[in-house]
């Protein structure tokens, strides 16, 4: 005789629902066959935090470190019984469109099995937007890199010149060119470019950081100015030399 039903898999807190077929020996009461199958669609009773906190990571990881999960369009689904995936929209950042994501996550290991996501819509803009800095940062005197954001496989022009401002910013003086690159951005938009270490570096040295991004005929740019993390440094070891007191020789 036959049955076949509904039934749910009590895992880790998680009720996994799955159908099932079952034949059994009536006579000697031994199961001849069974067959069942997770429903993958079904959304568990919650989602787990450690799932929506992997696949934030990878989304994260693979497009910008501002990127969050919009909590209320999350909804999670069964795989297996070790898998579990999650849907939703998430945002690049504050002021860009939500973009739909499709992640995979094997709950016993914390990997993530599978990534789906279209974030090109989520760039409406052709303008080159930096992702590690932002306008008036410091940054390391030995050199750095600069990460930023545009239509993906735009063609990206990258220009970075050093100067140092004198009569109080009014002159800028030693204008060099420490980079002039072109690249293009990857399917997610994404760029990024190391920068030399300049010869001489002082506490009036700033760094003039513009991107170009063209595509199809179009053009937009954006710039920032960055400056030397060794203000503080300089300041110090110049009132080490004032407070240290000098004796006439003898």
């Amino acid at each position: 005789q036959g049955v076949s039903g509904e039934g749910t898999l009590d895992r880790s807190g998680n009720f996994r629902p799955f159908t099932f077929d079952c034949q059994v020996n009536l006579r000697n009461g031994r199961v001849k066959r069974i067959s069942y199958d997770y429903q993958a669609e079904n959304n568990p009773p919650e989602i787990s935090p450690a799932l929506v906190q992997a696949c934030q990571a990878e989304l994260r990881n693979r497009l910008s470190p501002q990127v969050r999960l919009q909590q209320a369009s999350l909804r999670s689904y069964f795989i297996s019984n070790a898998e579990q995936g999650l849907r939703g929209d998430a945002v690049l950042d504050r002021n860009s469109q939500p973009f739909r994501f499709d992640c995979q996550a094997n709950l016993r290991t914390g990997q993530i099995t599978r990534l789906d996501y279209d974030s090109a819509g989520a760039i409406a803009e052709l303008t080159p937007i930096f992702t590690n800095f932002q306008d008036g940062d410091r940054v390391t005197s030995n050199g750095f890199v600069v990460m930023g954001r545009t239509r993906p496989n735009a063609r990206v022009r990258i220009e970075v010149r050093s100067s140092a401002a004198v009569l109080g910013g009014l002159i800028d003086i030693g204008n060099t060119v420490l980079l002039d690159r072109e690249v293009i951005a990857d399917r997610d938009g994404n760029f990024s470019v190391q920068v030399r270490r300049p010869v001489v570096v002082s506490s009036s040295t700033r760094y003039v950081v513009r991107a170009s991004a063209s595509l199809n005929g179009e053009t937009r740019q954006n710039e920032i100015v960055l400056r030397p993390a060794i203000v503080q440094t300089e300041k110090s070891q110049l009132r080490g030399r004032m407070d240290k007191p000098t004796f006439p020789s003898q």
